[in-house]
């Protein structure tokens, strides 16, 4: 799966060539890329829309609701609306969301069913570009899981939407297609892991992982990896069969709750990264067939955002809240490179894994040559 907006544009460049050249290492985002710009925009616009709405609530029963509310005009002030979305200043959602305890004060005392801060939770995570999406593997077609438990496909050339299903009861946390696409996955804050007919949208198959964050296909298409765990307390990973939902193995080992799981190209090994806001990140690799846990290293000082593996399964590659990507030996764990002091918002091997390339909340891409 590709990861977020910034992902997928990064992909197409690959594909195209389409990119603007600032020095042979850096290229500015070409403000002809409407789908990026349109959907960042209509996020923030749609979160924005509902400020006043929480701006109205009674300060001293809801000072949570008007603390965030201040909190987001705070960043208001930092974007300028005429200018394109790739131009604006960095969102940075975490200490804005997630890390935020007026957030969470806000969603506290907000009313059952008034979905206020919901939309606004999603606004601002597709302003800034963090939004659980997953595409095709031939590209055909586009996921997007939401706050409101929904997720959507799309036609991705066209932008037609092809269906609306409800997913989850809760947030829609992760959205993936099976290698073969006929098969769609998500996970949800209903700790909920389900598997869904990809054409039609039927459900198939639901299990249960407590507190579930993430996910990933194998890339033969016969295994999901889920991942997740409470904060604080140790995370697991389980391995179920694609097919049938049957859980094969669980992997016990983290002493955090498990943000990110990704499987080697050939399936037979499986990365996991654990950890909590403002500490130490924690990546595990994992003999995908017996369980066995083959290699554990630190080296991130925050949360690990997101980690793929090279094509050819010599490198891991993971992007974390601490500013800074780091390339890592898969088969060692040995760290290669580290990229500090950039806000990345995403990143993609080349096809021959000689190549990697960023994008950082500024509007830069960036190219590093990580070949031997």
């Amino acid at each position: 799966m590709i990861r977020c907006i910034g992902s997928l544009f990064l992909g197409l460049l690959f594909l195209t060539g389409s990119v603007v050249g600032q020095d042979k290492n850096a290229w500015k985002i070409p403000t002809g890329v409407d789908m990026v710009d349109q959907v960042r925009k209509a996020g923030w616009m749609s979160a924005l829309s509902l400020i006043p709405k929480l701006e109205t609530a009674d300060e001293e029963m809801y000072p949570g609701i008007r603390q965030f509310a201040a909190d987001v005009r705070r960043l208001e002030k930092s974007i300028e609306p005429k200018k394109p979305p790739h131009e604006w200043s960095a969102i940075a959602v975490d200490p804005l969301l997630h890390r935020n305890p007026n957030f969470w004060r806000a969603m506290y005392e907000m009313a059952p069913g008034d979905p206020a801060i919901s939309i606004v939770h999603v606004g601002l995570l597709l302003a800034s570009g963090e939004i659980d999406q997953a595409h095709s593997r031939d590209g055909k077609r586009l996921a997007s899981g939401s706050g409101d438990g929904t997720i959507k496909v799309w036609d991705a050339m066209s932008g037609q939407e092809l269906f609306t299903v409800k997913a989850n009861t809760g947030l829609v946390y992760d959205v993936e297609f099976s290698a073969n696409g006929e098969r769609l996955a998500t996970a949800g804050s209903d700790s909920s892991v389900r598997i869904r007919d990809a054409m039609s949208g039927q459900e198939t198959h639901k299990w249960i992982h407590s507190a579930v964050k993430c996910m990933a296909f194998s890339p033969d298409g016969e295994w999901l990896a889920s991942g997740g765990g409470p904060p604080k307390k140790p995370g697991e990973v389980k391995l179920w069969d694609a097919k049938t939902g049957h859980e094969l193995l669980t992997l016990k080992g983290h002493t955090a709750s498990v943000h990110r799981v990704v499987y080697s190209p050939d399936s037979l090994r499986l990365a996991s990264a654990s950890g909590e806001f403002g500490q130490p990140a924690e990546v595990k690799v994992w003999d995908a067939v017996s369980g066995q846990e083959l290699l554990s290293w630190k080296g991130h000082t925050d949360v690990i955002k997101s980690m793929m593996f090279s094509p050819n399964g010599k490198l891991l590659a993971t992007r974390s809240l601490d500013k800074s990507l780091k390339l890592w030996d898969a088969t060692t764990g040995k760290e290669l490179f580290t990229w500090k002091g950039y806000s990345f918002i995403s990143m993609v091997f080349s096809s021959d894994s000689k190549r990697l390339m960023s994008a950082s909340g500024n509007g830069l891409i960036r190219r590093w040559d990580v070949a031997p």
